[in-house]
């Protein structure tokens, strides 16, 4: 079977080694422009910067030359961060000045400050990369991390918003970043109708690190790891056109959900991108390789063999000489992950293992779903005079094997029935490997879907937001 379907899609490896940078190539600088802030969530991972020094920031001429250091240092994109970004008077001449330099700037908020002069003068720029962070979509839910009251002014600022975005013909970028915890992770359900109510392009749903405050409320973020992925999954299923999903996963999370939902989306890899691909940039315009650096209220290994100088450079040269946990051993995901290596842990991270399980028993269901081949599809020859089938003015390359395969393949065929029909008697674990494994690749590229895969073409993807959880 492997001399079948082992290289079924020339030139295109099985899906979870498809490796891409979870920045997607992108450098990215997270400034936490100041340490002020109008609210006290108690999972705020700033909090222990709330004392001395909370409210200072860089005036703006040294606020232009931070976005110009990044400029000339390569970086793609710089997040406004906090804190709370908006309480800093010059924002609007950072973003200005971020455009003439070729840097795309984005603003993480808690929307309260965006009144109407502010929201006037970021519409006059064209401006509206903004992500609204929030803790629950009910009342209840937030008001137990963020404060009574705080959901319905923040979405009064976002409906505000919206519509003076709508009435100036700005595109609206404004998206939510939803901090998941034991409290809220069964209304992720619920998402996609929330953004369509309030007008929101995009969602970004993250488990909580446990740094600052909330290394103190483990309760609070440390959800069941179980019910994350059953959130998860209920969000996929209910997700709609519109509206892009962005899930905080480690591979072999990302690896279940694209595998059982035929999610047409880059696979990544997830080892610490601090330092060179991220950097972190702290109120007066110093960087670091990692938050986690220059926090003490974090759960970090013990000894502390961080490079003792601090530079990025350092840190990137230690970084790669850190040994991955033996825990890891054995995992297919080792070459393309690894746990923070500035975080304690002991044990296999939760999120993995559930995944692996989930993963397993879906591979069962898979072998009985029926296929259905998309209809414009077509053979054509490759520049190589290689088998290729043809989609929408896309080519993906067959092997002869491959081919045969394919055709092999009707209506309501289950892939089961394929691995009978294609090797009668020589069923056995590895054939059937390789069968999933080539369906699999035909249901990313767009040729051939399962009865439920209308999130196949849906924008949403499932990428690791930080490492250090």
């Amino acid at each position: 079977m492997a001399a079948v379907l082992g290289s079924s899609m020339a030139d295109t490896p099985p899906g979870w080694r498809n490796i891409k940078w979870h920045s997607e190539q992108r450098r990215v600088a997270m400034w936490d422009i100041t340490y002020h802030c109008n609210l006290a969530c108690n999972h705020c991972y700033n909090e222990e910067y709330r004392g001395n020094h909370a409210d200072e920031f860089l005036p703006q001429g040294r606020s232009v030359e931070v976005v110009d250091g990044l400029a000339e240092d390569g970086f793609d994109e710089v997040n406004l961060l906090g804190g709370e970004p908006l309480s800093v008077p010059h924002v609007p001449r950072i973003l200005q000045r971020g455009r003439k330099v070729g840097i795309n700037v984005s603003i993480t908020t808690n929307g309260l400050l965006l009144k109407e002069q502010l929201a006037e003068r970021f519409a006059d720029l064209g401006f509206s990369r903004i992500a609204f962070s929030l803790a629950g979509l009910h009342e209840d839910t937030n008001a137990a991390v963020r404060g009574r009251g705080v959901l319905e002014r923040v979405l009064r600022n976002v409906r505000s918003f919206a519509d003076l975005l709508a009435r100036r013909g700005v595109p609206n970028e404004t998206s939510i970043n939803l901090s998941m915890t034991s409290l809220n992770q069964d209304e992720l359900s619920g998402l996609y109708a929330f953004c369509c109510e309030w007008g929101l392009s995009a969602a970004s749903v993250h488990l909580t690190q446990p740094m600052g405050a909330a290394g103190d409320r483990l309760d609070l973020i440390e959800a069941d790891p179980r019910g994350v992925m059953d959130a998860y999954e209920a969000a996929i299923q209910t997700w709609g056109p519109g509206v892009a999903l962005t899930l905080d996963t480690r591979p072999p999370a990302a690896h279940f959900l694209a595998y059982k939902f035929g999610l047409r989306q880059p696979l990544f890899r997830a080892d610490c991108p601090g330092g060179d691909q991220t950097v972190c940039v702290q109120p007066d315009g110093s960087r670091a390789a990692c938050r986690l650096q220059t926090m003490r209220k974090a759960r970090l290994a013990t000894p502390r063999t961080d490079p003792c100088d601090g530079s990025l450079s350092s840190f990137v040269r230690w970084k790669s000489g850190v040994q991955k946990p033996m825990f890891c051993e054995g995992c297919r995901f080792i070459d393309v992950c690894a746990p923070c290596p500035l975080v304690a842990r002991d044990e296999r991270p939760p999120e993995c293992t559930v995944a692996s399980e989930r993963s397993e028993a879906y591979t069962g269901v898979l072998l009985d779903e029926p296929l259905h081949k998309v209809e414009a599809v077509a053979i054509v020859q490759s520049d190589d005079g290689r088998p290729a089938l043809a989609l929408e003015g896309k080519r993906q390359r067959l092997s002869e094997s491959g081919l045969r395969t394919w055709r092999a393949i009707d209506e309501g065929i289950t892939p089961r029935q394929l691995v009978a029909q294609l090797l009668p008697g020589e069923s056995n674990g590895t054939h059937v490997r390789d069968m999933i494994e080539f369906v699999q690749a035909l249901r990313r590229a767009g040729l051939v879907r399962l009865s439920g895969d209308k999130q196949a073409q849906l924008p949403i993807r499932c990428v690791l937001v930080c490492c250090a959880r």
